[in-house]
């Protein structure tokens, strides 16, 4: 069993040269070889087997660089990606003389942070996540001030910034629910109305309520939902940051490609005002034209009835649909589709059509339906000679289930912000 004896000799000058040895080889070693090779215990070396593990599995979806970073399989889980750290980093106000990262975990967002400035403090409960945030910022060349402790012990000067990603599972269960994560919401509020800025972190999926208690906090100040790569990463609450307009709505999206694109609603967009957007109940509209699907933070934000209306194209069913316009808008948060023909939602009948293109993949999507893609991918035949790759989007208009064979395009995207 894993100890902290164990990840604090994983940071050692020790520990740290086996593991830059061992992590620049393509395939892990076991911890056999691992303890016959270089001396060590069996426990160090099933960490170290473990840390290979997860650096070339799961790791690699959170860091660029994932042998210069080391979690456990919760603290990794539970980080932030390393892009979207960088990007909220820069939530932080430069004024501000005093930044703190709360619940810091393996560090991802301290070190953001200490990228931008000197001084960071950092601070977790537990001793492990303070090890393997002070081995991090070692490998990753950033000084942190870190400290052990219930963040709730702790008393800030009223000009600092306030980084806080609260534990969501502090009774074993995982909750999206404010009022059940550690430090409390009593305290969170607490420091959102005394201190200078703050910016907490949230579940993506969390939906705010009319009747949320906000206790000591005022109703924050900004509120911004963030993807990277087409998947949404978290949800954050700001009061007094100021790179983001009173009363808004921020929507982020970025990729390796583009950087970082976002858009500003005001809040009203909240509750996606019905009828701000054209809305198509008719499949027979939808002929000659292109259909867009969404990077899905527009749908974490509920923002697609106000972005339609912003790009002035309409929304296919209802707000949560997919997007149609008789010319592709170019925009970094939408991927475009030229229909080719649309049919009811019948196996036989769709069938039939594909049985007409020689198509050698078929990529399946679904909008405001219940679906089962695999079964449906089962009855498409395919043409092993062919090159071509189509797509099938399924969604309701109306009352009707409809299949909107159509070609994937590319566009032109703005640059991002």
């Amino acid at each position: 069993m894993l100890t902290l004896d164990d990840y604090s000799w994983l940071g050692s000058s020790t520990g740290l040269d086996i593991w830059r040895l061992l992590s620049a080889r393509s395939s892990p070693a076991t911890p056999a070889a691992i303890r016959s090779e270089f001396g060590c215990s069996s426990s160090q070396a099933e960490l170290l087997h473990e840390q290979h593990l997860l650096a070339i599995g799961k790791g690699r979806d959170k860091v660029e660089q994932p042998h210069r970073w080391f979690w456990t399989r919760q603290l990794l889980e539970q980080s932030s990606d390393e892009w979207t750290a960088q990007e909220t980093a820069r939530d932080a106000p430069l004024h501000t003389p005093h930044w703190i990262d709360a619940c810091c975990g393996a560090g991802s967002d301290a070190i953001a942070l200490a990228r931008r400035r000197a001084g960071v403090l950092a601070v977790d409960n537990q001793p492990m996540a303070i090890l393997l945030a002070r081995a991090n910022a070692k490998m990753n060349d950033v000084e942190l001030d870190l400290q052990a402790g219930d963040i709730e012990s702790f008393s800030f000067e009223r000009d600092s910034f306030l980084n806080i990603d609260p534990d969501r599972r502090p009774d074993g269960e995982r909750t999206i629910d404010p009022f059940r994560s550690q430090p409390t919401w009593n305290w969170i509020s607490q420091a959102a109305h005394r201190l200078n800025s703050v910016s907490l972190k949230l579940a993506p999926g969390f939906r705010l309520q009319p009747d949320f208690a906000w206790g000591s906090a005022s109703r924050p100040q900004a509120m911004r939902w963030l993807s990277w790569g087409g998947s949404v990463r978290q949800q954050r609450w700001y009061w007094g940051v100021d790179r983001w307009p009173d009363d808004a709505r921020v929507v982020s999206a970025g990729n390796s490609r583009l950087g970082w694109h976002h858009e500003v609603f005001p809040s009203v967009s909240e509750s996606d005002i019905s009828g701000a957007a054209e809305y198509i109940h008719d499949s027979h509209q939808l002929s000659p034209g292109f259909v867009a699907d969404q990077d899905p933070v527009i749908r974490a934000a509920a923002v697609g009835d106000a972005l339609a209306k912003r790009l002035g194209v309409h929304c296919i069913g209802d707000r949560h649909g997919y997007f149609y316009s008789p010319l592709p808008v170019a925009h970094p948060m939408l991927r475009w589709f030229e229909i080719l023909t649309i049919v009811a939602m019948d196996f036989k009948k769709v069938r039939a059509v594909a049985r007409s293109m020689p198509v050698s993949v078929w990529e399946l999507k679904s909008r405001g339906i219940e679906i089962d893609l695999p079964s449906w991918r089962r009855v498409l035949p395919v043409d092993v000679k062919s090159d071509q790759q189509r797509t099938i989007l399924f969604t309701r208009v109306g009352k009707r289930h409809i299949a909107i064979f159509a070609r994937r395009i590319e566009t032109e995207s703005s640059n991002p912000c």
